[in-house]
């Protein structure tokens, strides 16, 4: 089994090469070479289950992607890792750890996210190959990686980072530029002044107002009530004929 990191430490691939403990049917074209890709992360995590001395372990990923061919699959992988201490019959292994890669093919469909992700029991296997690792070998295989991973991130970080930065800056600089541009436009056409100057010159609303004051709707009608002296007129009427003045004058009780 040999190891190796690819596309600038971004990947960790297992390839079975007859290593001791693996399964092959031969050398030549006869042996059976599977792959998987693994984060960095990925590789880190699984070193630190070794570090701490877990007895028991499993864990498993499956990818799949690619266009789909005429048939409508695309290329898939699935990896799985396992230490167990005892066999099934109980017996203590010697090597306890388990590496199975699956490539193949699968219906790939498309969640609600945008991602996609393989349908149930359409995989179909093509490769398949399995290795069996004491702790020192898997332990040898990670280290190694992950100090590769480790001295790359401190290598090629100083200058991915102020690439990135500059990228980033002039993103800025042209949406700056960009958002300038529309702002002296609206400015030049007078989208808006335009439209509060219609509203202006319409008077749609003053308009209503002015006829409101000329024609003297509700004025009209409050002089009419004042000239009119309706209820004013009604009073004087009571009071020279005296309706109610002149009981109080009288002095028939009085005589």
């Amino acid at each position: 089994m040999s190891s190796f990191v690819g596309n600038g430490a971004k990947s960790f691939i297992f390839s079975k090469r007859g290593y001791p403990g693996s399964r092959s049917n031969g050398t030549g074209d006869k042996n059976i070479i599977a792959q998987f890709n693994l984060a960095p992360e990925q590789i880190q995590f699984i070193l630190t289950r070794i570090t701490a001395g877990f007895q028991e372990f499993e864990w498993s990923q499956s990818k799949i992607y690619g266009a789909p061919d005429a048939q409508g699959y695309s290329m898939a992988q699935q990896f799985s890792i396992s230490r167990h201490t005892n066999d099934s019959s109980r017996r203590p292994m010697k090597i306890p750890w388990r590496i199975q890669i699956v490539n193949g093919k699968g219906v790939k469909v498309q969640n609600q996210k945008g991602g996609s992700y393989m349908k149930s029991g359409s995989f179909l296997s093509e490769k398949n190959v399995f290795i069996q690792l004491t702790d020192m070998d898997l332990y040898t295989l990670l280290k190694r990686t992950d100090s590769y991973i480790t001295n790359w991130e401190a290598c090629m970080a100083p200058s991915l980072i102020a690439n990135g930065k500059q990228a980033y800056e002039k993103q800025q600089q042209d949406w700056q530029s960009q958002n300038q541009g529309q702002d002296q436009g609206y400015a030049q056409n007078g989208q808006y002044q335009g439209q509060a100057q219609k509203y202006s010159q319409n008077s749609q609303y003053q308009d209503q107002t002015q006829n409101y004051t000329q024609n003297g709707q509700y004025q009209g009608q409050a002089q009419n009530y004042a000239q009119n002296r309706q209820y004013q007129g009604q009073n004087q009427t009571y009071a020279q004929h005296g309706q109610y003045q002149n009981p109080a004058q009288s002095s028939s009780y009085a005589a």
